[in-house]
């Protein structure tokens, strides 16, 4: 849908982009797409920046809850998240 990609850049508190929409004003979908995307950019490699841990990515979306993203929608995602990988093992690589 053409207004889910031209307002997935919108912020909850309107300090988004392109048009500075606030909350109601954004569209349900945008803001699952917005959320989505935020977490794949900051848990993966890009050329101008490494993935972040899994738990620093969840805390720093977690302290723009209620700024940037829609509450309900980032809470779900989390629990989502949550339940799949509870019970799965992990391993911890030291960087270097």
């Amino acid at each position: 849908m053409a207004l889910t990609a031209l307002q997935h850049h919108e912020r909850e508190a309107g300090q988004g982009y392109p048009l500075g929409l606030k909350g109601i004003d954004i569209h349900h979908h945008s803001k699952i797409v917005a959320i989505a995307a935020v977490f794949h950019a900051m848990s993966s490699n890009r050329v101008y920046q490494q993935a972040m841990p899994f738990y620093k990515v969840i805390e720093q979306m977690n302290s723009d809850m209620f700024s940037k993203f829609n509450p309900e929608i980032l809470v779900e995602l989390v629990s989502r998240l949550m339940s799949t990988l509870v019970g799965k093992e992990v391993m911890f690589i030291e960087n270097q």
